[in-house]
């Protein structure tokens, strides 16, 4: 018998940015194990961007799985990949981040922008 196959499942949109930390997307990873997510700030850069996770959906803690520039441009533990340092992205230009993930129920991708304006983001996790 055949043991059951996850299909990826993913989304896309767009999202209001400040100089405040915000959330760009919180995604369920039950019985998933990578996550790839397409980010591009469309007129502000960004300034911050962080990778968060839950061991359990009802835990109030996020835990910072990368938040320095070093977690990006020099990716170990669960950062698989990461095109850039993405806490410096330009406006315009497109950044991707490929996570392996072993432990978290839920992540979420927060970012922080130069300025007042707005962002693409897509996903998909398998």
């Amino acid at each position: 018998m055949a043991g059951i196959r996850l299909q990826p499942y993913g989304s896309k949109g767009s999202i209001a940015t400040s100089t405040s930390q915000a959330d760009i997307v919180e995604i369920d990873m039950h019985g998933r194990q990578s996550l790839s997510i397409r980010v591009k700030p469309v007129t502000e850069a960004f300034t911050e961007f962080v990778v968060q996770g839950k061991v359990d959906p009802k835990d109030s803690d996020w835990e910072t799985i990368a938040l320095v520039p070093g977690d990006y441009t020099s990716p170990g533990g669960m950062i698989f990949r990461a095109s850039e340092d993405l806490t410096t992205v330009a406006a315009g230009t497109v950044a991707f981040l490929h996570i392996q993930n072993v432990a978290f129920r839920r992540m979420r991708i927060r970012a922080k922008a130069a300025g007042t304006g707005t962002a693409e983001f897509s996903y998909n996790a398998w």
